[in-house]
């Protein structure tokens, strides 16, 4: 009894794993401040853009059991359109989670091959996404080189936290 006890109480806190997150390098630092979301090893890298991303979710088994995704994707494509597939990526994304709402985290520019990207870029950019569906949240990561642990990744995460 004390046995079937223990895991009916620690089930739920095994299967939290139903709030996934996907990306690019910004993905870890959003991940480690939120208690709701987890990362899959084989759904984010550094580095990455939208077409790659779309790659990886393709090749990735599909979960139903999956509530919600947020994707973390834009930066490494220059918040231009026409860079990645975006329409790809959420087709793909909504194959291999098909009861999952797309939660979208605007990306971080101002620093790399991003020095000129304007605040209204982004915000244009990500538009696109919610025209495919996805729940744009904000704030964006913002205007500043993101690798590192920055207190808007805190921001975000409460944000995730109070919404899933």
């Amino acid at each position: 009894m004390k046995k079937l006890l223990y895991i009916l109480y620690f089930i739920p806190l095994l299967c939290h794993s139903q709030n996934l997150i996907i990306g690019d390098s910004q993905t870890p630092y959003i991940d480690k401040n939120s208690s709701k979301i987890k990362k899959v090893r084989s759904l984010w890298k550094g580095g990455i853009g939208v077409d790659k991303l779309t790659s990886m979710v393709l090749n990735y088994k599909t979960s139903p059991e999956i509530e919600n995704i947020i994707l973390c994707i834009g930066t490494n494509n220059n918040f231009r359109a026409e860079t990645g597939n975006i329409k790809e990526l959420f087709k793909v994304v909504k194959r291999t989670f098909p009861c999952a709402t797309i939660y979208v985290i605007k990306g971080s520019w101002g620093w790399g091959g991003n020095k000129r990207v304007t605040k209204q870029r982004v915000n244009n950019y990500y538009k696109l996404y919610e025209k495919e569906g996805g729940v744009i949240l904000e704030p964006a990561i913002g205007r500043h080189e993101p690798h590192q642990n920055l207190p808007v990744y805190k921001t975000i995460g409460k944000k995730l936290d109070s919404i899933l």
